[in-house]
Order: structure tokens, then sequence, then C-alpha cells
């Protein structure tokens, strides 16, 4: 949670960078917007990704990893006394 804010701000600040992109007008106009469009909403999946996808299939992995180990007896690597980090 200490990381959220400043993930959150990086990425607004760079949304918000290219706003401008999306309603381009005037001469060069089609691939000003083509580009900011691409940019924005790939900032803006990566961004939601990265804060909501990649936690949960981290945790997933390492519960299916403790209950490999569980099951055979043993503590999973990198661990004191069988305590997960």
């Amino acid at each position: 949670m200490a990381r959220l804010r400043p993930i959150l701000l990086t990425a607004f600040s760079s949304l918000a960078g290219f706003v401008p992109l999306l309603f381009a007008s005037g001469f060069g106009s089609g691939s000003r917007v083509s580009i900011g469009t691409v940019v924005f909403f790939g900032l803006l999946v990566s961004t939601s990704l990265s804060l909501f996808v990649v936690p949960v299939i981290y945790r997933l992995v390492k519960g299916w990893e403790l209950r490999r180990h569980i099951r055979r007896g043993r503590p999973p690597q990198g661990t004191a006394q069988g305590t997960v980090v």
C-alpha cells in the first residue's frame, strides 16, 4: 500500500499529458489522435493490470506453492519454520 500513491500519481500525470493528443485538431491531427489513443489507453490498461491482476496472480501462485510444500511435509525454500514472508 505504501507504493500505491506514487504509482497512481505517476500514471495520472502521464495520462493527463496524453489527453491533448486525444483531442488534437489541425494539420496532422489524424496521426496524433491515433497515437494518443494507443498510448493513453495502453497506459491505462497496463496500470490497471499491474495494480489489480498481478497481485491476484501472485497470491494464487504463492498459495499453490505453499500447499504443495505442505503436502510434501517440508517448508518452502527461503522461509524459516515454514512461514511465508
